[in-house]
């Protein structure tokens, strides 16, 4: 399988992404019993998983910076015997033109042949941009047996495998493809108890700038407010961190990042 499409993600980068992950507790413990439901399925319980529409499909949606990646790879290191991929369908799509639905069925057999050995995850970002709604795509007959071919392998309750998958639209995906995910849940902003975990949180390198529990409350609540993303957030501690360029990294501490919040506010 061409690797430009198809590749193996990175435990070790996986697990630096998920530190300081808070928010959505119950979400990720039932994916993970789904996992747990999939990974360890007798064939003999496939007929009961038919009945109830459960299979290995899960779709997070949700507005940008909001933690969608991260949850999927939370949600996958818990089996730590498992393999990991992810799917550049975006780029299969656009150097593959007219052969869509063959490499798409390519990737999903391989995938079923490893699963025969041990569990595998696949993850898939951003479905929205290859996966349009088809009553209003102009796409080309390609696309439309590449839908139908995503559709078929999505159908499947194949122990072993999961798909994960991500949108920022949900609104753009085909009610038909939505159907097929047992799982479908709705990243939104966190509470302001989840932002000052987030902050305060030991896996969080600069939690030792964020011991004032008052500041910490203040910044919760206006990031709440304001309707701030986690990415969001960071991107600020970011700026703060390139004050004098970046020797200081203290700069990225409760009252400051409380300032800058206000200055955006104030512009």
């Amino acid at each position: 399988m061409d690797e430009k499409y198809l590749f193996m993600l990175d435990k070790e980068e996986m697990k630096t992404r998920v530190k300081a992950l808070t928010g959505f507790e119950k979400e990720r413990d039932e994916i993970k019993t789904l996992s747990k439901i999939i990974f360890d399925m007798d064939i003999e319980n496939i007929e009961y998983m038919k009945f109830l529409n459960i299979n290995g499909n899960v779709l997070l949606f949700g507005k940008p910076g909001t933690g969608k990646t991260s949850i999927c790879y939370d949600c996958m290191l818990e089996n730590t015997s498992a393999s990991y991929y992810q799917l550049n369908m975006a780029a299969l799509v656009s150097e593959k033109l007219g052969k869509t639905a063959q490499k798409i069925n390519e990737v999903f057999e391989e995938l079923l042949n490893e699963s025969k050995k041990y569990p595998v995850y696949l993850l898939i970002e951003e479905i929205e941009a290859f996966l349009p709604n088809r009553r209003e795509s102009k796409d080309l007959e390609d696309m439309k047996r590449a839908l139908t071919i995503f559709m078929h392998y999505l159908d499947k309750i194949n122990p072993n495998l999961m798909v994960m998958c991500t949108t920022n639209h949900l609104e753009s995906l085909d009610s038909a493809i939505v159907r097929r995910f047992t799982y479908k849940i709705e990243i939104t902003n966190n509470s302001i108890e989840d932002m000052e975990h987030f902050l305060t949180n030991e896996e969080n390198p600069f939690h030792i700038f964020f011991n004032d529990e008052l500041v910490n409350h203040k910044i919760a609540e206006k990031i709440i407010e304001k309707k701030m993303t986690f990415s969001d957030v960071k991107n600020m501690m970011k700026r703060l961190l390139l004050r004098d360029k970046g020797k200081k990294i203290e700069n990225v501490n409760a009252n400051s990042l409380y300032e800058m919040i206000m200055e955006e506010e104030n512009k």
